[in-house]
């Protein structure tokens, strides 16, 4: 009885958005406490974020033509779709290009050829615990599915 007295009380205070809020941090620290590495046959925190990297990378398509597709769909005020078209694909091309090139960074960090900058790290700390990255969700579409 005492738990909800407590759970409606802190509900009517605080309210959904702040218990939402207050799930997910503590959640998002459960999972970063997560060991890097393991011992005995399981993978270490930089083979899993490779392994990731590079099955990402090969699933990532090629950047889109925006000349062709003007030129297959002009701007023009009777299509007006053909505009919202070309701008969604310049976004996605955004998209394509921050993946791709994020992912070729933490390939090349995690073989010792760049510094593992904070945003590297954190990025593949994201993608090791199933997370899609900050980095990336500032260029993606809004989106509550995981990275797998």
């Amino acid at each position: 009885m005492a738990l909800w007295i407590t759970c409606a009380s802190f509900r009517t205070t605080k309210g959904p958005k702040y218990l939402v809020s207050e799930t997910n941090l503590l959640l998002d620290t459960a999972l970063s406490l997560q060991p890097r590495s393991s011992g005995g046959a399981g993978k270490s925190w930089g083979e899993t974020l490779e392994e990731l990297a590079v099955d990402i990378s090969s699933r990532v398509p090629a950047e889109f033509d925006i000349e062709k597709a003007l030129i297959m769909f002009p701007v023009r005020y009777d299509e007006s779709m053909n505009t919202v078209l070309t701008q969604e694909l310049m976004r996605f091309n955004r998209l394509i290009e921050m993946v791709s090139t994020t992912l070729k960074d933490v390939q090349k960090a995690i073989k010792g050829l760049v510094v593992m900058s904070a945003e590297l790290e954190e990025m593949g700390n994201s993608m090791v615990i199933g997370k899609v990255p900050t980095l990336w969700s500032k260029v993606a579409y809004p989106s509550l599915k995981p990275l797998g």
